[in-house]
């Protein structure tokens, strides 16, 4: 009877964790999906929309934007370019006035004589400013400013002259594409503009025109948007879809060698719970967690994963490894059993040891680290060769240690 209840229970939580697993990963693809389509369905096109009185120079009726989105602008040409159209208007009238120079200079042909002076110097300032109009370029590449923040995003303007007098604006559409390449100049600009930190998953900010080299933008919206960092319904569901996941996977081997020191073979009671084991599974939850966060966020994928985060989870690795050496190689005739999650990976079998309480808390000491960076700086952490020294020790220290807990 005894025999037939313990594998109804292990039959149950497969089970649940078949379930839960199940619909973690539904959560999952939803937050995935929902994501793509407010990035690549994103419907928001320029038009000749009214502008309000207090529109100045730079104006957008959009009340907000994400990265990966697309901006739409209404820009006023003549007065955000007025100083190079000043320019060019002072040009053209030294043009003019040497024009009206040669008209008044001109005489009519007399055979043998030779043209005035004050002609032939008109004709050469006439030739010279022609020469310097066209010259004047009659576009300008303009930077999209974000709180002052210069981005990767530039916009083609033209500087021209525009019929219809003030009162006629240009309207640019403008997709603010972040690189896929994390560790790119253009890459780290777009994390610090997400990573001005909020709770609620927004930033107000204003857009702002400048120069390509310019530290500041040379016009700014009168109006403020709002700069959606994350959803906050889409970030929880995806949350709760991952610890669902990882839930569902160690409910389902609840009952074999996927935490424990070892597989349990046909009727033997539970096997202790490894810290071993345990440190490499977290290493492996928090790096699949942060990477989804942050392509999900900022739609960077490449040179995500840090050198430091690399080595604690080879570290993690090898000490699990090591660890089910050890464990195969000093089972005794009557193999320790389980007495609960807490209680075997800081004992191991017998009185807690400083060396599990010392690997325990430092495994979850730097995993808080790595979820507070990669949480409010979108990056993983690049832990020192100090921090990653001490990882080693840590896990060389527990090592020694386990064979004499056997």
């Amino acid at each position: 009877m005894a025999d037939n209840n313990s594998v109804e229970k292990k039959w149950t939580k497969k089970k649940g964790g078949q379930i839960l697993a199940f619909v973690g990963a539904i959560a999952v693809v939803v937050t995935m999906g929902w994501t793509a389509k407010s990035v690549w369905l994103d419907e928001n096109k320029c038009d000749d929309a009214e502008l309000p009185k207090e529109a100045s120079t730079l104006y957008t009726h959009q009340t907000s934007l994400s990265i990966n989105g697309r901006l739409c602008l209404a820009v006023k040409g003549e007065q955000l370019f007025k100083v190079e159209r000043a320019a060019r208007a002072e040009k053209e009238k030294e043009l003019a006035d040497a024009e009206a120079t040669v008209v008044r200079e001109t005489k009519p042909p007399v055979a043998g004589e030779a043209k005035s002076p004050a002609l032939q110097k008109a004709e050469k300032e006439v030739a010279d400013f022609k020469t310097a109009i066209q010259a004047l370029p009659t576009t300008k590449k303009m930077s999209v400013f974000i709180d002052d923040i210069r981005t990767p995003t530039d916009v083609t303007m033209q500087i021209g002259s525009v019929q219809g007098g003030s009162k006629v604006w240009t309207w640019k559409n403008v997709t603010l594409k972040a690189p896929e390449d994390a560790e790119s100049d253009a890459g780290k600009i777009w994390r610090e503009i997400l990573s001005g930190g909020t709770n609620s998953g927004i930033r107000v900010v204003k857009i702002g025109l400048g120069e390509s080299d310019a530290k500041l933008p040379r016009a700014v919206t009168t109006n403020s948007i709002e700069l959606v960092v994350f959803t906050p319904w889409l970030a929880i569901l995806g949350g709760f879809g991952l610890l669902a996941i990882a839930a569902g996977i160690v409910l389902f081997g609840w009952d074999t060698g996927l935490l424990r020191d070892r597989t349990p073979s046909t009727g033997d009671l539970a096997p202790p719970f490894s810290l071993a084991r345990f440190q490499t599974a977290w290493w492996l939850f928090l790096a699949v967690a942060g990477f989804l966060y942050i392509w999900l966020v900022t739609g960077q994928s490449i040179k995500v994963v840090t050198g430091g985060v690399l080595t604690l989870i080879g570290i993690a690795g090898v000490s699990g490894i090591a660890a089910r050496i050890v464990d195969k190689d000093t089972v005794p005739a009557n193999p320790p059993q389980s007495d609960g999650f807490f209680e075997d990976i800081l004992s191991g079998g017998s009185s807690a040891g400083l060396h599990r309480i010392q690997m325990f808390a430092w495994t979850l000491i730097l995993g808080a680290i790595f979820i507070w960076t990669a949480v409010w700086s979108f990056t993983f952490p690049n832990f020192d060769n100090n921090l990653l020294i001490l990882a080693g020790v840590i896990n060389g220290v527990y090592l020694g240690f386990k064979p004499q807990e056997k």
